[in-house]
Parts: C-alpha cells; sequence; structure tokens
C-alpha cells in the first residue's frame, strides 16, 4: 500500500522539479539545482512506468470481456466491505472508468515526455551560450 503512494507521488514531483527547470528558464539569474536535472529524469522513469502501468490498465479495463469477468470480484469486495448500493457498477461504467485511466495515463506519460525534452532543450541552449 505505502509502496504504491510513493510511487504515485513520483508524478507530481516531477511535475514539480519541472517547474524549477520553466522558473530557471524565465528567469535566467535563478539558478537551477544541481539536482533538479537529476530529479527530472530519475523520478521522470518512475513516473514514465507509473503512466504506462495507468495506460495499460485503462486499455484492460476498456475491454468488455475484462470489464464482465471483473463485475463480480468488485461486487464481491464492495459486499464484503458493506458499501451500500452495488447496482451502479455496470460493464460501462468500468469501461468508462477505463477511458479515465488511459486518458490520465497518457497525461502522465507525455508530461514526463515534455519535460525531458525541455531539459535537454535547457542544457543546449546552455551550452550554445558558454561556447
Amino acid at each position: 500500500y505505502i509502496v504504491s503512494i510513493v510511487l504515485f507521488a513520483a508524478i507530481p514531483l516531477q511535475n514539480y522539479a519541472a517547474l524549477q527547470l520553466q522558473k530557471s528558464i524565465r528567469h535566467p539569474e535563478i539558478k537551477l539545482s544541481q539536482q533538479t536535472p537529476v530529479g527530472i529524469r530519475f523520478v521522470g522513469l518512475v513516473a514514465l512506468f507509473i503512466g504506462f502501468l495507468v495506460v495499460l490498465s485503462g486499455t484492460a479495463v476498456m475491454d468488455p470481456e475484462v470489464a464482465k469477468s471483473l463485475l463480480p470480484q468488485l461486487k464481491d469486495q464492495m459486499a464484503g466491505l458493506r458499501q451500500g448500493d452495488t447496482s451502479m457498477i455496470t460493464p460501462g461504467f468500468l469501461q468508462g472508468l477505463g477511458g479515465f485511466l488511459l486518458f490520465m495515463g497518457l497525461a502522465a506519460v507525455a508530461s514526463v515526455l515534455i519535460h525531458l525534452r525541455l531539459l535537454r532543450w535547457y542544457y543546449l541552449v546552455k551550452q550554445s551560450d558558454v561556447s
């Protein structure tokens, strides 16, 4: 449980490091910390991995056969938790949830790729300024 929280925390951490990079680009007098590029790369790879997992789970749940096979398991789990009405959980609901997961995973992957490209651009510009 704690491991999943830590892994999902990689996405906002990577975005925070990228915000620091953007601040350094907009205001060149603000120096970029030496740890920020490492954070963007390392935490970005973890966030990329999590994004791919979310995309894969979203595409799996969007499959009607998978949604139908998950339905009894989810209803049994909800009955075990004594949660009220389970009639709202339908294959269509699960497919919609899969679409949401697919969108969120693609957004996370796109964010990481954009930030990695921005970091590369920052180093290329910085290197050309020094030359």
